[in-house]
């Protein structure tokens, strides 16, 4: 499978070259420095025994900030987005520790956190670990809404600079309503095709959706999907507002 894995990735970079030039060659750079906070800094201080709610939001902040900056500059447009995600990441993860909490989630939901937890031993806190995993899958959909809305206002602040800020403030909106409709959508799909085989298993033996849903496993990704979606809504208004306060306006000059 190595060398499938080889072309299949060689053509995606080739496609990504292809089609945003210069800025998909960023954006593949803070690709691979994602990948190296991940298992570089992030997976190396949970195994040590680190708080693993900490250490996830700091390596998300080590990634935004590499991330935004290689892909779109360090500008104004970036500054707004950093912002926006970063209050957003901060609200994900108090959602995360105050569901698992409400919940009594465990930890052990996935079968490969008992074999985690017999190598690893008491150094590893699996409920931190469960709200870790919640905000690293939270990143990257932030980090696309946040973008898209940063650049949406500069944009309309560039073509329309009598614009006022509330004007300004409500037709960026309106890109992020389209947008947060068209996310949550995909991000719903995505966790349900990855669980489709388990989804066709509960199927055949017409389990109840009170049993199906109390079982953790399920739950965690219920719990993943809402949240990662919440913070999707918040991200749209907060980073929007964030660029509109950034965005030179007639009343300023």
């Amino acid at each position: 499978r190595a060398n499938g894995l080889f072309w299949l990735s060689l053509f995606f970079i080739f496609l990504v070259l292809i089609v945003s030039g210069r800025k998909g060659l960023y954006a593949l750079v803070g690709l691979v420095f994602s990948f190296a906070v991940i298992y570089r800094f992030i997976v190396p201080q949970i195994l040590a025994g680190r708080n693993a709610v900490w250490v996830a939001i700091l390596g998300a902040f080590l990634m935004l900030v590499v991330t935004l900056y290689t892909s779109h500059g360090m500008n104004k447009k970036s500054i707004a987005a950093f912002f926006g995600i970063a209050g957003t990441l901060l609200f994900v993860g108090l959602m995360a520790q105050w569901t698992v909490g409400v919940l009594h989630f465990t930890g052990y939901g996935a079968e490969e956190a008992s074999f985690l937890k017999q190598e690893v031993g008491d150094n590893l806190n699996l409920i931190g670990l469960v709200v870790a995993g919640i905000i690293i899958a939270a990143i990257g959909i932030l980090d696309d809404v946040a973008v898209t809305q940063a650049s949406t206002v500069f944009s309309l602040a560039t073509t329309s600079p009598l614009l006022r800020r509330w004007d300004l403030f409500r037709k960026a909106m309106e890109v992020g309503k389209d947008h947060i409709s068209a996310v949550i959508n995909t991000l719903v799909l995505a966790y349900t095709g990855a669980a489709l085989p388990l989804t066709l298993l509960f199927s055949l033996h017409s389990a109840p959706i009170q049993y199906i849903t109390s079982l953790e496993f399920v739950t965690e990704e219920i719990v993943r999907t809402v949240i990662s979606s919440a913070g999707l809504v918040l991200a749209v208004p907060l980073t929007t507002l964030v660029a509109v306060l950034f965005a030179s306006r007639p009343e300023e000059r």
